[in-house]
């Protein structure tokens, strides 16, 4: 978090936030006769390209191996020089020199365009004019983006990235100068793709937020699989500029990432009728594939209002790990931007950069609008929503059962019954998977200067029938705690609730803590200052294993100050309600909003 202050939030006041979402070796070779046992025993595995699937693979991609060396499967000849070095001559290439110990360059790159890559890679093995060969990979862009974050074994040692987004997620992740990018090698603009079944419900223009909230049968492949996913939920994000919008697309990611498919289910939909078939983001080179097998029922390209996104497929080369050499990764890079490779890939669909279409033509608009890139902090939090809410959420709730929340609100109605009532409400609205908790608090509640009562034990699922019921049984009985007329036992409280949740800690969660309360910090028993609570929160708190804290105030009776001095110390959220009807509305929208803490 970057400021102290609050703007307004539809009544509400919410802690701002900073970005986004506004409420992220070299293998010894055998020299000479060794070497070219190798080379002819050396096979290399087929590769099978399908249509559509291969952009979006599912599963976990597996290196595919080049030959050893460019003599793979064909005669050579050795030769000794009067300089004793060895020299491999291929019948094909060119004479190698001083070649006894070969690198292998290992290339990763999206599916859609390895076979581009390794096309390219067999015309500088087959010249025969570095000292090397090359490995490509095809892997999913974030199996390759966690290689690098981590400095994995498997880390390439170059990337053909296919959007900016990746490595504006690198920088934010470890900071600049980590990776290295280069030259633009081909685009392809993203669209959503509309299957011949659903042409009648996509003829209306549509934002790319509208798209994705839930107005048409839309789904998503993962953004780890799909980079148009990704870019689809960032467009979605740079039109969301409303406090509404916001919660609208909150809601949207949360469907989105919760009801994933893969890319052959997607295909395969595609040709079905209109109760199985989905509209899905989809790169113009992936349309014309599918197009070309299914001539039948082709996808139709519906362009949201903005502009269409871009994949942008650049050279990448990360600083860590083991570097190759220099000469091979030039010699490649050269050859993948040849105008013979340029033509190669423009025949499988893609564009070179520029805005001519591809040859034999384009799906897309000739003047196709495009939208603006992303900023890093748009990308960053675009992906921290969707990462966020496809995992579900740990809460523990605190609420205040002091004496003043029996004051009576609009319609006579105390503030604890107001509580009562939205707590069972939540149980609605919120997912089932989701593990809650709740601990009451007030001065009055228990011996020996304990000003909390645990009213469930720790945080479990709300899907479990018994579970449920058991937690809107404690509901209410809020109202006759209240009426104990205790004080605001806060900061003792909070330390003691942040301390459990960290302890206890689970990574595949988002993990928080909500704060309810009417009033400000007022322990007869003494206990934590303002200043001490802080202090043990800060200490606490890990970036690795982040608890967040969310406080919401109710009514003008608290310190909104310390609220969001509170909330800021774990990177979290603070809301003030100015009316009753907002509480229930301000616990959904902390609910969707976690990804922004």
């Amino acid at each position: 978090m970057s400021s102290t202050g609050c703007v307004l939030l539809d009544g509400w006041e919410q802690q701002p936030r900073a970005a986004g979402f506004e409420l992220a070796g070299n293998d010894a070779r055998p020299a000479g006769v060794e070497l070219l046992k190798m080379a002819a025993s050396a096979t290399t595995s087929p590769v099978h390209w399908g249509v559509m699937a291969e952009h979006h693979t599912p599963t976990p991609s597996v290196p595919t191996r080049r030959r050893v060396m460019a003599l793979a499967g064909l005669a050579g000849v050795v030769a000794v020089t009067g300089a004793g070095a060895t020299k491999v001559v291929a019948a094909h290439g060119e004479g190698r020199t001083n070649c006894s110990a070969q690198s292998v360059v290992q290339v990763a790159a999206p599916a859609a365009i390895a076979d581009a890559v390794r096309h390219a890679a067999d015309q500088v093995e087959a010249r025969g004019d570095v000292c090397a060969s090359y490995s490509v990979s095809s892997q999913n862009p974030g199996d390759t983006y966690q290689s690098i974050i981590t400095s994995s074994p498997s880390e390439p040692q170059v990337w053909i990235s296919d959007s900016p987004a990746w490595t504006q997620l690198i920088e934010k992740k470890l900071g600049s100068g980590w990776v290295t990018t280069g030259d633009t090698i081909a685009t392809s603009p993203v669209v959503m793709g509309v299957p011949a079944s659903l042409r009648s419900a996509a003829k209306k223009p549509n934002s790319w937020l509208s798209v994705l909230d839930n107005k048409l049968p839309v789904s998503f492949i993962d953004t780890d699989v799909a980079t148009e996913s990704l870019l689809a939920v960032v467009a979605a994000d740079q039109q969301a500029n409303t406090n509404d919008a916001r919660s609208d697309l909150m809601r949207a990611v949360l469907r989105l990432s919760r009801s994933l498919t893969t890319a052959a289910t997607m295909d395969g939909n595609a040709l079905q009728g209109a109760d199985r078939a989905r509209i899905y983001p989809v790169s113009e080179q992936q349309m014309l594939a599918f197009n070309k097998a299914h001539p039948d029922k082709p996808l139709t390209p519906m362009v949201p209002t903005g502009g269409a996104k871009q994949l942008e497929y650049q050279w990448v080369t990360p600083v860590r790990g083991t570097q190759a050499d220099s000469a091979a990764l030039d010699a490649l890079k050269q050859q993948l931007l040849s105008p013979a490779e340029k033509t190669y890939r423009s025949e499988q669909g893609f564009r070179d950069g520029g805005s001519d279409a591809p040859a034999g033509g384009s799906v897309l608009p000739a003047s196709l609008p495009m939208m603006a890139p992303a900023s890093q902090a748009t990308t960053v939090s675009a992906d921290t929503a969707w990462t966020n809410l496809k995992k579900d959420a740990r809460m523990l709730v605190l609420i205040d059962v002091s004496g003043s929340m029996q004051t009576k609100i609009d319609g006579g109605q105390s503030r604890i019954e107001l509580m009562e009532s939205t707590a069972i409400a939540a149980l609605d609205v919120l997912p089932k998977t989701t593990r809650l908790g709740a601990w009451a608090f007030s001065s009055s509640l228990q011996k020996n200067h304990v000003d909390y009562l645990p009213l469930t034990n720790g945080e479990q699922p709300i899907l479990d029938d018994t579970y449920r019921n058991g937690l809107i049984a404690k509901a209410h009985t809020l109202p006759g705690l209240a009426a104990k007329n205790g004080d605001t036992a806060l900061y003792d409280t909070i330390a003691a609730a942040y301390k459990s949740v960290t302890d206890t800690y689970d990574p595949n969660y988002v993990n928080s803590v909500v704060v309810l309360t009417d009033g400000t910090n007022d322990d007869p028993n003494g206990g934590l200052s303002l200043d001490q609570l802080l202090a043990r929160l800060k200490s606490q708190y890990s970036a690795d294993k982040p608890v967040k804290i969310v406080t919401i105030s109710l009514g003008t009776g608290t310190d909104p100050d310390a609220l969001k001095r509170i909330a800021k110390a774990t990177d979290g959220l603070s809301y003030q309600t100015k009316t009753p009807e907002q509480i229930s509305g301000v616990f959904v929208d902390a609910f969707l909003r976690r990804s922004d803490y």
